[in-house]
């Protein structure tokens, strides 16, 4: 039978005056077959006109021809040729794009019943307006020429899909490889989409009636178009259906179509028709099949399609219940909609519980009894103690579930404060109710007041979600810093708004609403965090994190992440502060920036004692929690009220290469890129080569500050220290002191009124660009010592705080433009470094001096070095036991 219809297939593939010869060809000595081949072949509405030419070098000679205009259309290549109609490839030459223009067969252009059906689906099509349907642009008829213009889908139809499919041949497929869940869900999609256009149709009062695999078009990216409106008719309207004859493609026909028009035909026509596609796509085979065209009608009209699963056990049962409700027998008993069909296929997707229902038992045992009616004939006593204890064991099950929804509805109603169980328990009933379990209860007085409650319920829960959602995510303004500065989103309201959509989606499980609030959790950034295992020597560490405000250096309440090693942490994007602290006292900080969708952050810590940490540095200790007023540059956007700073550790000096060295030689880190320029040897740690200039001194070197090393780098160095990266109340309070001074008192500099020369060490003579080691050695040749004496400054004792090299801050940089009112805060671009450097005219140095300085990755500035710092809080934070 197969074969036949395959042959059927082809035949209607071809011009009408071709098709008997090729019958006769294919059945030669063969009545019977020729004669149902015949049948068929009258029976068929040829609607397929996107297939491949079938005489590609034999055009209709009566067509027009290649470069004929048709309206605003220029024909350009013939595409496809089907027995009603030629589908040329075509530009629109008003917009110049390029569309798909069919034409009415030459043969049947003096045929008004074709004529008639032609411009019935022109006037379909152009009333519909859809992502899943294929509409009319234009349509005309010119020198006996009926026409229509519509879109242009570059693929196949879903035919040729499933064919591909069926072989196996995944390349030429366009859907994922068949048996797969990626074909399933992609099916399950479109399928949806194309019934959504469906109900568009039958809004617009058309109903298709002809919806098979030829008439759906697949485009490259996988989407369905429902194409061919040749066969749709308005509801109520007979005046193209001949009395009694047969609409649409046998294989799927819906029963009432098979009885032409004893039945009405009406939207859940279109439904099973659907409904068969889908489920020729779950299991590459047609749901009836007969050993003749009166066989197929007849098991359409009567019969049974067999089991999805039995074909494919792949399929989940809801998958099956909703295209067998589809497939119904009954109109009554399909979808009543396309759009519910549509529906009940997003909750499948969504993993919600589907409205659908199997045919109830005594139903299904009518349908099977009346196709058997000869096995019905069972002796009656044995059927009547067979059914009575079916009966009554059935009506006990049903009495102790219907006993428990009312309970959990009860227990909820009656609550005045339901709990989180109370709540969760009164869902899961209502579920059953929804999915008929108990029909009766659908509405009950309490089943409909629970449902109230819980509705309330939720509705105050997506609203409280999504004002955390929204508020955390920002943007929002601060007055304090001018009406057009965006801050920093508030990271954590916005967490907590995630934590009750979880805890929603925990409660309400199938929720749509809630289940998409949780989801924002999957692309909140996740943290890794370990102790060096060198420096852990048998003790438990904890980490801890703060949030940073980027703007004023505000910290948020310190928040225990855990013991180490942390792993997979989710936060909310921002700016974070993270203490490990040890039992034995030791402790460590890292400051890392968090952004949506980044991928995981991994650190390390190396944590110190207190009496390595003061070894190094110097304590500040403020004497006020607000920062100090006093004279600052455009560029300084340390608020003037408001900013707090606690009491810090700042190293007496910048890094040194010597430090950079130890760091290296403790860490498995590379050298950096300019040093390998220059011929360093990592292997034996020293420079070699003929790039080292002559009279190079490698222990002066190494007492040098560490410049053209990305910031990245530094900020690992540091941290290798057990330090941090300072921000920039730390480091302009460390340079300035309380009086916010202008310039250094400092020993071997001193006093020096505004705008006289001012002895900073460094020299501002560099004008050439050397390339690779040359340069890198010709600016080592401007710096000083990180410790030299004559550079260090009371009364802290620090070294180089103006001069020598400039230093970075972890604070983001602000784009700031005087022609602008208001400034908004850059992400990412450049961090704040303060003070001057060796390539500082000397009359312009200030400890106010702000610059911007790029982080970005493998950029390395030759002027901007780094002093790290570190919270005198860490040390007070319990260890862990």
């Amino acid at each position: 039978m197969d074969r036949l219809f395959e042959v059927v297939d082809q035949a209607l593939q071809l011009p009408a005056e071709e098709r008997e010869s090729y019958l006769l060809e294919a059945y030669a000595g063969n009545a019977e077959l020729l004669a149902e081949a015949r049948r068929l072949v009258a029976a068929e509405v040829p609607m397929d006109f996107l297939e491949p030419p079938s005489r590609p070098g034999n055009p209709d000679a009566s067509g027009p021809s290649r470069g004929a205009r048709l309206g605003d259309f220029e024909l350009l290549k013939e595409v496809g040729r089907g027995g009603m109609g030629t589908v040329y490839r075509a530009r629109q030459l008003s917009l110049g794009r390029v569309v798909a223009v069919k034409v009415l067969a030459g043969g049947r252009r003096l045929d008004p019943l074709a004529l008639e059906r032609f411009q019935r689906e022109a006037v379909a099509a152009s009333k519909l307006s859809h992502s899943a349907l294929v509409s009319v642009m234009a349509s005309g008829v010119e020198e006996d020429c009926a026409w229509f213009a519509m879109p242009l889908i570059e693929g196949h139809d879903l035919h040729a899909e499933l064919m591909e499919q069926s072989i196996a041949n995944y390349g030429a497929a366009i859907l994922p490889a068949f048996g797969t869940p990626e074909y399933t869900s992609a099916v399950c999609k479109q399928i949806a989409h194309l019934a959504e256009g469906l109900e568009h149709a039958h809004s617009e009062g058309v109903i298709h009636r002809d919806v098979k695999p030829r008439n759906i078009l697949i485009d490259r990216h996988g989407e369905m178009w429902l194409a061919d409106f040749g066969l749709a008719k308005s509801v109520g309207d007979q005046t193209i259906t001949e009395t009694g004859a047969l609409q649409g493609t046998p294989f799927y026909m819906s029963p009432e179509q098979t009885r032409a028009l004893r039945d009405p035909i009406g939207p859940r026509t279109d439904v099973y028709s659907l409904s068969v596609v889908l489920y020729e796509l779950l299991t590459l085979r047609r749901p009836f099949q007969g050993e003749d065209l009166q066989d197929l009608l007849n098991k359409i009209s009567s019969g049974t399609p067999e089991k999805l699963r039995a074909l494919n056990t792949k399929i989940p049962r809801d998958l099956c219940v909703i295209c067998e409700t589809g497939m119904s027998h009954r109109p009554s008993d399909r979808y009543e909609t396309a759009r519910a069909l549509a529906e009940d296929l997003h909750r499948f997707l969504a993993g919600e519980s589907i409205l659908a229902q199997p045919l109830p038992l005594a139903r299904r045992a009518t349908r099977w009894m009346a196709k058997h009616p000869w096995k019905t004939l069972i002796p009656g006593a044995a059927a009547a103690v067979l059914v009575t204890g079916f009966l009554v064991a059935r009506a006990e099950r049903k009495r102790t579930l219907q006993d428990g929804i009312l309970s959990s509805i009860r227990a909820l109603t009656q609550a005045n404060d339901p709990s989180p169980g109370q709540l969760a328990a009164a869902w899961a009933a209502l579920g059953k109710v929804d999915r008929g379990d108990v029909p009766s209860l659908r509405d009950h007085p309490r089943v409909l007041e629970a449902r109230s409650m819980i509705e309330v319920e939720i509705q105050g829960r997506l609203k409280s979600i999504d004002e955390a959602v929204l508020e955390g995510k920002g943007p929002r303004f601060d007055s304090r810093f001018g009406p057009d500065l965006e801050l920093a989103p508030e990271p954590a309201k916005l967490v907590d708004g995630i934590v009750r959509a979880n805890e929603g989606a925990a409660l309400f499980p199938g929720h749509a609403g809630l289940e998409k609030r949780a989801m924002i959790a999957g692309i909140l950034p996740r943290v890794d965090a370990v102790v060096a295992d060198s420096l852990l020597q048998g003790s438990t560490a904890a980490v801890y994190a703060q949030l940073i405000d980027p703007l004023t250096g505000d910290l948020s309440p310190v928040s225990e992440l855990g013991p180490t090693p942390v792993k997979g942490m989710p936060l909310s994007p921002g700016i974070y502060r993270f203490t490990v602290v040890l039992s034995d006292g030791r402790f460590a900080e890292i400051e890392r920036e968090l952004e949506f969708g980044s991928e995981d952050q991994g650190f390390t810590f190396w944590p110190r004692t207190q009496e390595e940490i003061a070894a190094r540095c110097v304590l500040v200790e403020p004497e006020s929690e607000d920062f100090p007023e006093g004279e600052r540059t455009p560029q300084c956007w340390i608020p003037q009220q408001g900013a707090l700073l606690e009491s810090f550790w700042l190293s007496r000096s910048e890094l040194s290469h010597g430090d950079y060295l130890e760091f290296l030689k403790g860490t498995s880190m590379e050298a950096p890129g300019f040093w390998l320029d220059a011929g360093f040897d990592a292997i034996r740690m020293e420079f070699t080569g003929p790039n080292i200039p002559v009279g190079f001194d490698f222990d002066r070197w190494k007492t040098l500050p560490c410049v053209l090393i990305p910031y990245a780098e530094l900020r690992l160095a540091a941290e290798w220290f057990g330090l941090r990266v300072p921000t920039h109340l730390e480091l302009e309070y460390g340079h300035r002191g309380s009086e916010l001074r202008l310039q250094s008192s400092s020993t071997g500099i001193g006093e020096a009124p505004s705008g006289a020369q001012l002895p900073v060490v460094g020299r501002a003579d560099f004008t050439g660009n050397p390339e690779h080691g040359g340069y890198y050695f010709h600016v080592c040749s401007q710096l000083e010592p990180v410790q030299l004496p004559a550079a260090r400054t009371e009364p802290l004792g620090l070294y180089h705080p103006l001069g020598n090299v400039a230093e970075f801050t972890s604070t983001l940089a602000l784009a700031v433009s005087p022609t602008i009112t208001g400034s908004r805060l850059g992400h990412g671009s450049g961090h704040t470094v303060l003070g001057v450097s060796w390539l500082t005219s000397t009359d312009a140095a200030s400890f106010a001096v702000h610059e911007s300085c790029s982080v970005e990755a493998g950029h390395a500035s030759n002027v901007a070095g780094l002093r790290p710092a570190i919270s005198s809080s860490a040390a007070t934070i319990s260890p862990p036991r």
